[in-house]
């Protein structure tokens, strides 16, 4: 930590700041957002003393949020007819999310180092709440994973606020992108909202509209005990990992629960409703109703038998086994006869029922019991992407990367979309969302690592590529062990979750 403020370039008093502010204001977007990204730098690292720093950092807000907007939208203009940002471009991209990530960093560093009275402290955390939150926006616009850092750092100050009384305490400002928002919750919720909206693959001119969206709808999500297997999340606020569908199975006190019922219906009430025919509102819609249109439609039918492998490690190793084998066509084992489920009949969910209780899932149950570990059973529904299985095994995540395969048919890579647990048989119930395209196990290079990557192609122009989490950017060249002697880069970030990064690829 720097001992001095010398490299600075201005005094640590307000009114060297407002003057250095006025000079910066007659520069272009590029060089102010360089000069502002340089001296927030230099403020996360200084060693303060009597500064009352949160005051500077009041004053430097409104720029960063201008230059900020000034670069984003900049930005639009070079997104292609695939939602991807062009290359040249992409310094611009990373130096908007600096700006607020150095700024929120910058006011965390005020509020654990000064000695804040209890108005001056639910301000800071109030702004930096509001930071974070156009963070979150803005890692969506540029195609970018958001700041883990900062997501753990919003964790941390919300318990800090509830330690302290903070949460629901009015707070008043000045800026205008924070008017929705009169205290800490309000803003949490908010923020809360942008994940779970998880708009990375909703085109660029349909982003402002939803995030607008959480800005009004926020105070309709709520904190709440009571049990809900659609519309109950948690958020562990002593972990790195984005909240999680369901109830926590342990009972620490550091989850913040909350349901997403009255959100829903207040969309299905209020959005026009060519908006509601849209994919967005649709895959928004799903996310927030724990996925019941979807997993109503279940169709009764011959179920498939399926091996399935959990987790992005053991699916890369499935698939490397597959590789070898007949050129994956066929498997070695074979699997047993199909069992027909003839007492199978769909009982239509309600909004207001505890999880969905059906007679098909009792019967699935039962076979389900009788499978060997690794195999299910699939059930279709209406959207062939999904499909509905139960497995018997430990608590399986949010989002996890699944590969089913057959000796018939090639792996297909798919995601559990909605979970349903019952401890006392350890039975789960799995909603399944396969991504379509052939499947193909290569070795890529790229900036940072060499590692294993699940390609998918679609077609001869779009292809996507699954990674483990890593610190990989948006533009990065690659190099593929299945085509050594072209160079791709990674165009677009399509899902970013705490198991994988999917990215559609181009051709340099």
């Amino acid at each position: 930590m720097m001992n001095s403020t010398q490299n600075l370039p201005f005094a640590m008093t307000t009114e060297s700041v407002s003057t250095w502010l006025s000079q910066i204001d007659k520069l272009d977007t590029i060089p102010a957002s360089h000069e502002l990204y340089s001296a927030l730098k230099k403020l996360n690292r200084i060693k303060l003393g009597d500064e009352h720093l949160v005051s500077i950092l009041d004053l430097l807000t409104p720029s960063v949020l201008h230059l900020s907007g000034n670069l984003n939208t900049l930005l639009l203009s070079t997104i292609d007819s695939h939602g991807a940002i062009n290359r040249k471009p992409r310094k611009l991209a990373r130096l908007s999310g600096q700006l607020v990530r150095s700024h929120c960093l910058a006011y965390c560093h005020a509020i654990a180092d000064q000695d804040l009275d209890k108005t001056q402290k639910a301000q800071a955390l109030f702004t930096t709440f509001q930071l974070i939150g156009f963070s979150l926006k803005t890692y969506s616009l540029i195609s970018e994973s958001p700041s883990t850092t900062l997501w753990k750092k919003m964790g941390e100050l919300y318990q800090l606020a509830d330690k302290e009384g903070l949460i629901n305490t009015p707070v008043t400002h000045k800026i205008p992108l924070f008017k929705n928002q009169k205290t800490i919750a309000s803003v949490l919720k908010r923020n809360l909202l942008y994940v779970l909206f998880d708009l990375y693959r909703a085109p660029a001119d349909q982003l402002a509209k939803y995030y607008d969206i959480a800005d009004q709808y926020a105070e309709q999500l709520t904190f709440t005990e009571n049990p809900n297997a659609s519309f109950n999340f948690y958020w562990d606020t002593a972990g790195s990992q984005f909240p999680q569908r369901g109830r926590p199975l342990n009972s620490e006190g550091t989850n913040l629960i909350f349901n997403t019922s009255a959100v829903a219906q207040y969309l299905q009430d209020h959005m026009p409703a060519c908006d509601r025919k849209g994919p967005v509102f649709n895959s928004v819609w799903q996310k927030l109703t724990g996925y019941w249109e979807i997993i109503d439609s279940v169709t009764p039918t011959k179920p498939m038998l399926y091996h399935l492998e959990t987790g992005l490690t053991f699916s890369i190793e499935r698939l490397r086994r597959c590789n070898r084998i007949s050129n994956i066509h066929r498997l070695s084992a074979q699997l047993p006869e199909p069992i027909v489920l003839r007492a199978m009949e769909l009982v239509p969910l309600e909004f207001e029922k505890h999880g969905y209780q059906a007679r098909w899932e009792e019967a699935l149950q039962q076979h389900t019991n009788k499978l060997k570990a690794g195999m299910v059973y699939l059930l279709p529904a209406r959207n062939p992407l999904f499909f509905l299985t139960q497995v018997k095994a430990e608590p399986l995540p949010d989002n996890l990367p699944v590969l089913l395969y057959t000796e018939q048919e090639a792996p297909r890579f798919g995601i559990i979309r909605f979970i349903q647990f019952k401890p006392e048989t350890k039975n789960q119930t799995l909603l399944i969302e396969t991504l379509p395209g052939e499947l193909c196990l290569i070795s890529v290079k790229t900036p940072s690592l060499t590692t294993d990557a699940i390609l998918i192609k679609q077609s001869s122009d779009n292809e996507g590529l699954i990674l483990a989490p890593g610190k990989y950017t948006t533009g990065d060249r690659i190099s593929r062990s299945d085509r050594p002697d072209s160079v791709f880069y990674l165009s677009r970030l399509i899902e970013v979750n705490d198991h994988f990064r999917y990215y559609q690829l181009a051709a340099d």
